[in-house]
């Protein structure tokens, strides 16, 4: 049997379901899998732990009768992270165009809201040493929204991870069966042909919806402990 790519065995489903020896939802549930059980999400996780100031203090223990188990914490990775996201992104950028409706267009886009939106991303790249912005439309109008690195999985094209095929979105959502609380997991595969959605159903991730389109991933990203913007592109459907 031959050797197939992760993105080699998605390209056959979408193309010829009926052949697949894998459907898309069992690909996308196994690489989430993957994802929660490698060595970068625990530090992602750890990482945010220690910058909300919960480290490993708090699982000090004393054998001693007698003996003080105080727990004192301090904020080091806060301030440091701060200090730095400061220090590479608290200066105002500005738009400097030859054509002055299109800078002020430029401007608004990039607004407060935007700026502050970046500081926190690279933050998070800083932390987590990737973080991720994708920009949507919203009421007719581009907007961006920060994907925590915990919630997506990237699928890469090259070995150097400057490109992607594709990537998966996960996250949790609480929901009420009459008076018992469940979690169910809901994911996006994102791809140049589009969206598919999945969920719990009630263990089992299932398709539930897809919405067909033909653009290049839209993504913006902070990479190398957000150090600077090594790729950033933005595309319409």
């Amino acid at each position: 049997m031959a050797e197939l790519s992760v993105m080699d065995r998605i390209n056959m489903i979408l193309s010829d379901p009926e052949k697949a020896t894998m459907t898309l939802a069992q690909i996308v549930s196994e690489e989430i899998r993957e994802f929660k059980a490698s060595p970068e999400y625990a530090i992602m996780l750890e990482a945010e732990s220690y910058y909300r100031n919960r480290s490993d203090v708090q699982r000090k223990t004393v054998d001693v009768a007698n003996r003080s188990n105080t727990k004192i914490e301090h904020p080091i990775l806060k301030k440091l992270v701060d200090q730095k996201a400061n220090y590479l992104l608290s200066k105002p950028w500005t738009v400097d165009t030859k054509n002055s409706a299109y800078g002020e267009a430029l401007t608004k886009v990039f607004d407060q809201t935007f700026r502050r939106k970046i500081k926190s991303l690279g933050k998070g790249a800083i932390k987590s040493g990737i973080a991720w912005i994708q920009p949507y439309f919203r009421d007719g109008k581009l907007a961006f929204m920060r994907i925590p690195s915990t919630e997506l999985v990237p699928l890469w094209r090259d070995a150097e991870r400057t490109e992607l095929d594709a990537f998966i979105r996960f996250y949790d959502q609480v929901i009420y069966i009459g008076t018992r609380k469940h979690i169910i997991t809901h994911a996006e595969f994102w791809w140049p042909g589009g969206v598919k959605w999945f969920k719990t159903q009630p263990i089992l991730l299932v398709l539930i919806n897809t919405f067909p389109c033909h653009h290049d991933l839209s993504f913006c990203r902070l990479f190398k402990s957000g150090k600077h913007v090594k790729q950033c592109r933005f595309s319409g459907a």
